[in-house]
């Protein structure tokens, strides 16, 4: 964005004192005339009733072409500032979205370190539980389980033994058994 920059501030640069030589060969022009200059046509002579620009007004058309290149040279000038202060402004922006992107991204880093390891947690749990429900009478262990919400008790009975869990789905009430065995079977 530097390069950009400084390019184009030189380019604005350059192009000043060109600017000032066109418009002094612009007031030559009417002080001197086409005729004087050498060219092959000259503008066509006023009609007779105008009378021919004096000199001191020519002059004072110079003047005026010369403040208004001055006048749009200074709101270049100027406008090249508040340009420059933008792309400022702008560069600070980027580097400041790129260090909240960079906080971001820990931070999702660390979030999912945390969510691996709350469903390391849970899956733990869940195999822990799955040990004492099949350790315990299926009639008292399907009484128990069929009072889990579903999602709760497909998470532990994914983790038994088919033996274990055979007896403990032949005592459950049939809706948590059907809903059972479909989302064992959909999941492998």
């Amino acid at each position: 964005m530097e390069a950009v920059t400084t390019e184009t501030r030189q380019t604005w640069r350059a192009a000043g004192p060109i600017r000032i030589l066109l418009a002094f060969l612009v007031a030559a022009r009417l002080l001197v005339g086409a005729s004087e200059l050498g060219l092959a046509t000259a503008a066509p002579e006023a009609p007779a009733t105008e009378p021919a620009p004096k000199p001191r007004e020519r002059a004072q058309e110079v003047a005026r072409l010369l403040d208004g290149v001055a006048r749009r040279q200074v709101e270049l000038d100027e406008r090249e500032r508040e340009i420059e202060g933008r792309a400022g402004t702008l560069a600070e922006q980027e580097r400041q979205v790129l260090e909240d992107l960079s906080r971001l991204e820990a931070l999702e880093a660390k979030l999912g370190e945390r969510l691996a390891a709350a469903s390391q947690a849970e899956d733990a749990a869940a195999a822990s539980l799955a040990k004492v429900y099949a350790a315990m009478k299926p009639e008292a262990a399907a009484s128990i389980l069929g009072e889990l919400d579903d999602e709760t008790l497909l998470r532990i009975v994914s983790r038994m033994r088919s033996k274990e869990l055979g007896l403990i789905l032949s005592r459950l009430d049939e809706k948590k058994a059907v809903l059972v065995t479909t989302r064992l079977a959909s999941t492998g």
